[in-house]
This record gives C-alpha cells, structure tokens and sequence, in this order.
C-alpha cells in the first residue's frame, strides 16, 4: 500500500504487465500494520540463531514493513534518504517475551532502511531482563503489534 494512502477505506485495482486489469476490491487501511521479517542480526552483523545467539546488552537489527508514516516522509517505491534518516513517526515499542511477563523498550532507531524501498530497520539493545535461549520478541503501537518471531540469547 502506498505510503500516502490515507487511514481508511481505499479501492484497490491490480493491473499486470499484460494490459489485464483485475475487479476492484475495498479495502480497510490503516496507519500500522507492523510485520517482521523472520531474521535477525546480531551487533556482529550475522545472522541470529540457535548456534549464534546474541547477548543482552547487544544492538540487534529487526527488519520489518507496514510500520506506517516517517519523518520526513518519503514517495512510494523511492528509496529512503540516509541523511537523514526517514523515522518512523509514531512511538514504537519492542517486546522481548510474552505480552504478560515480557520486557517491552523502545529501540534506539526505527525508520526506513536506507537506499530501500519500503523495508523498516529496527535497532535495539536487548534489555538485561531478557532469559537464554529462545525468546519470542514483536513490535507495536498502542493500537496493534506485529507477527511474533524468535530470536536467541545467551
């Protein structure tokens, strides 16, 4: 969706490279629809896994979409600006854990990755309270969260 689609109701038509123009549909659009991308890299730049756990007090980097406006705001399909940088506009929060005894902080940078199109960059620190292993970590808003994923700390 567009970044300049407004909260609401939006009519969406798909046409293919072929001349094809598919029905037109509506469709409820919101201003955060966050979803994560299933990996994630720790302060060393490789990929977290189970063998290659990160440690608390680390940086790791989350990528994500649907995160919603920046400032200062960029054109759909531009890739965004690394100077500035395009940050998300509304606080966002991270949630290492459950809902219920997780720890939820705010990242040290949320906005769009630089020289992408459309895929956000989160950088955060893993707080001390998060245990070993496999912990379940997601992002949100105050009005929705995202998708949950797994990241591994030793």
């Amino acid at each position: 969706m567009p970044y300049e689609t407004p909260a609401g109701t939006a009519q969406v038509q798909v046409k293919r490279d072929d001349g094809t123009i598919s029905n037109t549909v509506t469709v409820s659009v919101v201003a955060h629809a966050p979803r994560l991308l299933p990996q994630v890299y720790n302060q060393d730049n490789t990929q977290n896994s189970a063998t290659n756990a990160t440690k608390r007090g680390d940086t790791i980097v989350i990528y994500a979409f649907g995160l919603g406006p920046t400032n200062p705001s960029v054109v759909s399909g531009a890739p965004a600006p690394g100077d500035p940088l395009a940050q998300v506009a509304d606080p966002l929060f991270v949630s290492f854990g459950d809902s219920l005894f997780g720890a939820n902080v705010t990242p040290a940078f949320a906005g769009l990755t630089p020289t992408f199109a459309g895929v956000y960059q989160i950088n955060v620190v893993v707080p001390d309270a998060v245990p070993n292993g496999p912990v379940n970590l997601s992002v949100g808003y105050s009005e929705t969260r995202s998708n949950a994923i797994t990241i591994y700390v030793q």
